[in-house]
């Protein structure tokens, strides 16, 4: 796994960044919004019932906790992503986050993820390390030559090669 090791920052005078690579979810603010108004709903819900005359507690208790699960799920989904940089890859899934330094990433592939009709939803990158598989959860994509995941690929790798070669 490793730290993050997080570098200068190289920003020229227009303020892009140099060496730098964001990759997130294209519906990663809609997973936010819905898991934050569904989530506030029920808690809301949850703390009227717990102040009913009729003792609705146990229903107040349940409803808080199931709203909170709602606003972790949506907060924690659109964390969801990959950022690059001089050093390496971090891989934010839902509930775990990876380093992949440069030295130990061998390639990019592609994970189809099939839906249920038999035919392919969407495809992921599925980083392949000296340490084992690192799938990432995001972002979606085509697998296509000049599709996001093409492109996404390619830039990667040769980030790869470039830190590589300038070494430590």
């Amino acid at each position: 796994m490793g730290s993050h090791r997080a570098g200068p920052s190289t920003r020229p005078a227009d303020g892009r960044d140099v060496g730098k690579l964001r990759l997130r979810g294209r519906t990663r603010g809609l997973q936010l919004v819905l898991g934050l108004v569904f989530g506030l709903t029920v808690v809301g819900m949850g703390i009227g019932a717990a102040f009913a005359p009729d003792g609705g507690w146990l229903v107040g208790v349940g409803g808080v906790a199931i709203g909170g699960f709602f606003v972790v799920i949506g907060v924690r989904g659109a964390r969801r992503g990959m950022d690059a940089d001089q050093h390496g890859i971090l891989v934010r899934n839902m509930f775990t986050s990876r380093w992949v330094p440069w030295e130990s990433l061998r390639d990019i592939g592609f994970e189809v993820v099939p839906n249920d009709a038999g035919g392919t939803a969407y495809h992921r990158l599925l980083l392949d390390t000296t340490h084992g598989s690192v799938v990432t959860q995001a972002p979606g994509g085509s697998d296509e030559p000049g599709g996001r995941l093409d492109l996404a690929r390619t830039a990667l790798l040769r980030m790869r090669d470039q830190a590589i070669a300038d070494g430590p």
